[in-house]
């Protein structure tokens, strides 16, 4: 590491451990049949992978706290590179899949934390934050989002609003 300050050098290391990713990489881009998924910090991605296959493969890493841990593998068939499917190419083995996944590439977006993520999941939540922050904004709520739960929220779009009440959220 070294060197690598001294010299002011950056390097690509390509694996399938990240364990060992882990304590040598600032960032670290996580890949699924040639597409990027997600790409973050690594410390962000350890802490709190957004992609589901992130996750999974973060769940298989070795750990020493979970030494008599069996391994479980993807669930699923891993698609042919040759022929990967439509759509997102991890949704045949994804826990989450969404009909718009089997058509659809998700788009690689940049967050704030400057992290990158590529997923249709990731669309549907910050579909909905966006909805919950103009719904605060149309019932007078005050309370932060973060602080304010979904469930109160569904009960505030659901049982108060008057018969007479519109909402509109574009």
């Amino acid at each position: 590491m070294d060197l690598r300050e001294q010299f002011e050098l950056m390097y690509l290391f390509i694996s399938h451990d990240l364990s060992v990713v882990e304590h040598i990489a600032d960032r670290i881009v996580i890949m699924y049949l040639g597409r990027v998924v997600e790409s973050a910090g690594t410390e962000a991605l350890f802490e709190n992978p957004q992609h589901p296959y992130t996750r999974a493969l973060l769940a298989e890493v070795p750990r020493l706290d979970q030494r008599k841990r069996d391994f479980t593998p993807i669930a699923g068939e891993i698609p042919s590179p040759l022929n990967p499917p439509p759509g997102c190419h991890f949704h045949p083995r994804c826990p989450h899949v969404m009909p718009v996944c089997t058509s659809e590439i998700p788009l690689l977006t940049q967050r704030l934390d400057m992290r990158v993520v590529s997923c249709h999941l990731d669309d549907a939540a910050s579909s909905l934050i966006r909805t919950l922050k103009k719904l605060r904004v149309v019932f007078g709520l005050k309370d932060s989002l973060k602080q304010l739960p979904i469930a109160d929220l569904t009960i505030a779009i659901f049982l108060r609003p008057q018969s007479s009440q519109r909402v509109a959220i574009a």
